[in-house]
Parts: structure tokens; C-alpha cells; sequence
């Protein structure tokens, strides 16, 4: 049900963990393919007849943009959460390294270590590498430094889909930079955007270097602005108003979705403007919850990290084992018990590594913190961070 009610920037942003969530869930999907690839290609692959097309078709089509999303809503917490802090210098720059460190490093490591592993079984086995060819010495070291997304690597490797997270390692510092000398405003971000954009556009088509890094950014600052135009529908005291531009944003959103599946328009030209206002629309048309919803859309939120690094050499085990069963992956691919004991399995597994590793090794490490205090980190942030 939607609601229009203000609410305090001090809320948590169910909305967007939802958001986060299906996000989540979209690349688990669009990645199902995985399990057809002979080296580098899926083989034999029918689109419309892997399990609930008809259901999740969006998902299997354009599932890869939801990493575009990520980052998006990457910006938009960003901003919440550390846009005054980091402007009133109560966030150093080396505890804000920490802070995300301790947050994404530990589970990074441990999965490029399985994943290293695995492919290396799955090589020896078959006598090529499974859906990520790269895999020697100067990418394992890129990936050892959360740089495998940067643009001086030769393509995905390892635990590939990291790839996303390390493009946006970089832009959290520019972030943290650009936020320490200009804030963070609607002005300078939206600027953030363009210059972004037009450096982005000038490395490729002038010297020739593409990197994840510019699309990541771009959409990282499209968040931001997000958030500001959020904060400014906050101030909205009229509860027609508000109704009225929830359901223009509903509107903008359907005609846009609309224009990408007839094909009139690219999806990655669409969710320049559809990711935002789909955040806009999740912050205004969601309800504060408290109690079961709280801590299940919570919890939700908190599988997204760990059931992204974790899917793919959760694959690379599955087709390891059935390999070593002789029994062909081509019989179980199109079935639906396949296809949920995949999602449950991965779900099932983020939400113990998140339990009793992730969120523990996190704590730890924050809790070991040199100087937290008289740096002026709050206690919240060493406590939780997204």
C-alpha cells in the first residue's frame, strides 16, 4: 500500500533495500545461463524456455543492467548517510577507507580464493576455464587489490562478477573527495554527472581506455541526486501533492519501461533517468515498517552482498560435482527444481555467510579500529555502514 507520509533522514531506507534486493535477485537470474557455457559461451541456449521466462523475462533480458541500479543506489545511501559528516570533516579520509574495507574486503578475498581454486579443478578437468578465461598471476593481483573493474584489466576473471564492485572502489573516493571540498548538493553532483560523462566519452573515443569505472561513477552520482530531489520531497506537506507525484513517477517509469521493450529506445540510455526515478518513487511510495516487515525486508537487504560474491563459485562447484557424476548439466538446466534449488541454495548460503562471518569479521575489524574516537566517527557507522 503506498504511503505518502514525510519521513525523518534518519529512517532506514526499506524502499531501497527492497530495490536492492530485486536487484540482487535479477543478476542471481540473468547469470542462471552460466551453467550452459562451454568456456566462454553458453551452448545449446533456448532464452524462452529457461524456467519462469514468462515470469521473470525482464530479469533474464536485462538483468545485467541491475548492476547499473547497484551503484545507483550506492549513490543515493551515499549521500544519506555521509554527505554532511564527510563536509563538516567528522569522517576522516582513512576511516572512511576503513569503514569500506571492512565492509567489502574480507568476503571479496575469501571468494577470489574459492573461486581461484574451483576454476583451477574445473581447468584441469576439462582443460579450459569456466565462463572467466582470465585467470593467471597479473589478474589474480589485480583482483587481489579490488582493481579487476579498473580498466587495465583484459577482461573478467577470477570471481568475475566482482568487477562491479571494484569499478565502484574508485568512485567512492571521488566521492569522498569531491564531498570534503564542494559537499554534497544537487548542483555539484549533477555537474559530477556531466563531467563525468564527457571525461568518460573522451578516454575512449580520443585515447582509446574504457573502464567501468566512468558508467559506475556516472550512475553512483545519479544516486546522489536522487537523494537530494528525495530530501526536497520530504519538505511536501500536501498529501495531494505527494500522491500526485507518485504517480507520476509511476507513469514516467511505465513509459519508459515501455519504450525499452518495444525497442525504441536502448536500455542503457533508458536507465539514465529510469534508476533514479525509481529510487525517488521506492523513498516517497514506501511506508516506514516496523516489526516482522522491518526485519525481513532488512534482512533481504543484507543478502545482497553475499549472494552476489557467492553465486559464482557457487556455480562453479555445482558443475565441478555433476561433472564428476557424469551427469550432463543440459538435463537439469531447463527444469524448474533446478532452477529454485539454485536461487534457494545461493540465498540460503548468503544468509549464513552474512550471519556468522560476514557481519561478525566486519564487526571485528571496526571494532579494532585505531583512533575511532578522537577521529570523530560516530558509534552508528562503526556499527553498520552499507
Amino acid at each position: 500500500m503506498i504511503s505518502v507520509r514525510s519521513r525523518t533522514p534518519g529512517e532506514r531506507l526499506i524502499g531501497l533495500e527492497a530495490l536492492r534486493f530485486i536487484s540482487a535477485l535479477a543478476i542471481l537470474v540473468f547469470h542462471y545461463q552460466h551453467y550452459l557455457f562451454v568456456f566462454t559461451e553458453p551452448q545449446g541456449l533456448v532464452p524462452d524456455q529457461q524456467p519462469f521466462y514468462g515470469l521473470l523475462a525482464v530479469f533474464y533480458d536485462y538483468g545485467s543492467s541491475a548492476v547499473a541500479l547497484f551503484w545507483c543506489i550506492s549513490g543515493f545511501i551515499f549521500a544519506w548517510k555521509y554527505g554532511s559528516i564527510v563536509r563538516r570533516r567528522l569522517l576522516s579520509l582513512r576511516d572512511f577507507v576503513y569503514l569500506r574495507f571492512s565492509r567489502l574486503y574480507p568476503l571479496h578475498l575469501v571468494t577470489l580464493l574459492l573461486a581461484a581454486i574451483l576454476n583451477w579443478l574445473y581447468g584441469a578437468r576439462h582443460g579450459y576455464l569456466f565462463v572467466y578465461p582470465y585467470n593467471d598471476l597479473r589478474d589474480f593481483l589485480l583482483n587481489l587489490g579490488f582493481a579487476s573493474g579498473s580498466g587495465f584489466e583484459r577482461g573478467y576473471s577470477f570471481n568475475g562478477p566482482v568487477w562491479n564492485v571494484s569499478a565502484e572502489i574508485l568512485v567512492y573516493l571521488l566521492f569522498f573527495l569531491t564531498c570534503r571540498r564542494f559537499g554534497s548538493n544537487p548542483r555539484v553532483d549533477l555537474a559530477a554527472v556531466i563531467a563525468i560523462s564527457i571525461v568518460g566519452m573522451l578516454a575512449r573515443q580520443v585515447f582509446g581506455f574504457r573502464s567501468d569505472v566512468f558508467g559506475a561513477a556516472t550512475f553512483f552520482y545519479l544516486g546522489c541526486v536522487a537523494r537530494h530531489l528525495s530530501a526536497m520531497t520530504e519538505r511536501i506537506e500536501s498529501r495531494e501533492r505527494r500522491v500526485a507525484l507518485c504517480a507520476a513517477l509511476a507513469l514516467a517509469m511505465a513509459v519508459l519501461a515501455w519504450l525499452v521493450r518495444a525497442r525504441m529506445l536502448h536500455i542503457a540510455g533508458a536507465s539514465l533517468a529510469l534508476f533514479p526515478i525509481m529510487l525517488l518513487f521506492c523513498q516517497m511510495a514506501t511506508r516506514p515498517v516496523a516489526g516482522l516487515a522491518k526485519t525481513v525486508l532488512s534482512t533481504l537487504g543484507n543478502l545482497t552482498y553475499a549472494s552476489y560474491m557467492l553465486h559464482f563459485p557457487l556455480q562453479l562447484l555445482v558443475v565441478l560435482l555433476l561433472g564428476y557424476w557424469h551427469v550432463p548439466i543440459s538435463r537439469l538446466f531447463y527444469t524448474d527444481a533446478f532452477f529454485l534449488a539454485y536461487l534457494a541454495t545461493t540465498l540460503t548460503l548468503a544468509y549464513v555467510v552474512f550471519r556468522f562471518f560476514e557481519r561478525p569479521v566486519q564487526n571485528y575489524l571496526r571494532a579494532r579500529m585505531r583512533g575511532a574516537e578522537a577521529s570523530g566517527v560516530r558509534p552508528e557507522l562503526l556499527a553498520r555502514d552499507p
